[in-house]
Formats: C-alpha cells, sequence, structure tokens
C-alpha cells in the first residue's frame, strides 16, 4: 500500500485534533506542502535520499556528427571532455557501482563496436565539485547519484500517491504538526517534535546492495 498526499494531511489533522475547514479557515493547509518539504529535505540529506541513476551517452565529435549523418536524434548527446551538470534534484554523487559501455568508432569504414559493460573508473569519467562531471571516453554510463524527493506544493491533489517508502511518509503528520502547532504553542509542538524524531530513527536506511557483475538484458 501506498499514501496518498490526502492520507497524509487527514493523520495531520487528527494530530492538530481540528477539521480541514478549521484548518483551512487558521492557515494550516497551506503551511502542510512546506512542511512536508522541509521533512523531506532533512530525511534525504541524512538518512534516505532517492537513489536514482543518470544515464548519458558520450561522444567524440567526429562520432556525433558521422551518427547525425545517419538520421540518429544527437540532441541528448555529450561530447568527450564537456562537462555537465547534474540533474536539478541532485543531492549528492552516490555509493553505488557505475558503469560504462565503451563504443568504438572507425572513420574508414564506418564500423561501430560496443566493448562489454565494465565497472566506470576516473580514467572514463571525473567528478567536478560540487554537482558537475566530465566524460573522457565516448560509449553509455550510468552514473548514480542521491536525490531530494519530489516536492509538494498547495496545488498537490488529495489521490497523489507518494513516490517515496512508506517509513517516510509515516514521518510526514507529526513533522506538519509539529510546526503548525510552533506558531502558538510550543509545548505541544515539543511533544510532536519528539514523535517525529522517534519515526525519523526507524526509518530504514537507504542501502545499496551492489554486486560487480553487470549484465544487460535488451538495449541499454
Amino acid at each position: 500500500m501506498s499514501y496518498t498526499y490526502g492520507y497524509i494531511k487527514e493523520a495531520a489533522l487528527l494530530n492538530l485534533q481540528i477539521d480541514e475547514r478549521e484548518a483551512n479557515t487558521l492557515g494550516h493547509l497551506n503551511r502542510f506542502p512546506f512542511a512536508i518539504n522541509e521533512a523531506l529535505s532533512q530525511i534525504a540529506s541524512t538518512i534516505k535520499p532517492d537513489q536514482k541513476v543518470l544515464e548519458v551517452q558520450v561522444a567524440t565529435k567526429q562520432y556525433r556528427d558521422w551518427l547525425e549523418t545517419q538520421g540518429e536524434d544527437i540532441s541528448k548527446l555529450v561530447l568527450t571532455d564537456e562537462i555537465i551538470v547534474m540533474p536539478a534534484d541532485f543531492l549528492e554523487f552516490g555509493d553505488a557501482v557505475n558503469h560504462f559501455k565503451e563504443v568504438r568508432f572507425d572513420p574508414f569504414t564506418a564500423r561501430v563496436q560496443e566493448l562489454p559493460v565494465v565497472e566506470a573508473t576516473d580514467e572514463e569519467f571525473t567528478y567536478i565539485p560540487y554537482n558537475k562531471i566530465k566524460f573522457f571516453k565516448q560509449g553509455f554510463y550510468r552514473i548514480s547519484y542521491n536525490a531530494y524527493w519530489p516536492v509538494l506544493d498547495a496545488k498537490t491533489d488529495n489521490n497523489y500517491v507518494l513516490p517515496w517508502p512508506r517509513d517516510i511518509s509515516e514521518c510526514l503528520p507529526a513533522y506538519i504538526a509539529y510546526k503548525c502547532f510552533k506558531l502558538d504553542n510550543e509545548e505541544k509542538a515539543a511533544i510532536w517534535r519528539q514523535e517525529f524524531e522517534l519515526l525519523f530513527s526507524r526509518i530504514a536506511r537507504a542501502n545499496y546492495q551492489n554486486t560487480r557483475t553487470f549484465r544487460i538484458a535488451g538495449d541499454w
């Protein structure tokens, strides 16, 4: 079962001991998404980020130009030695194994050869502080990184299924209550802050389980 935004709102209202109409009158409903985003930022940066992979095709200028003559889409190609910026949700580079499939191109025979997938090392690419990366060799890359969780806003629908794990969602109603009570009731705010810290401590740590063997089924 995945939680929806509406479920989290109902749980937060129960913590606040008010209904949605009263929460709206007090201005609390508008604070819910901001409180959730704040909690998610803390969770992602300390214990459980969204684990993602950036897939990149890198080519020399010569190979790129040849691909264009073959009618291939080159809009997403990255050139060797070009510095690229990681996606907007980037938090930090991940600990998972990065992978590389080298592509060799002979301009005289127009022969293209794809080599087996291997672990990418500093011979193929390098990290550049704080959110950039440069690739040295031609081929396909899979680069692991940790990301912030998607943010919510006042227009988020109640039926929106939250894309993060349940243990994260279960922390959110307590954090919402803490932020709302903090405005005018420090005693209750402290209680809900402690409840959030308890639930926060139960979040299962992100755990990469990687092998050094990487198999490709179908296309990259």
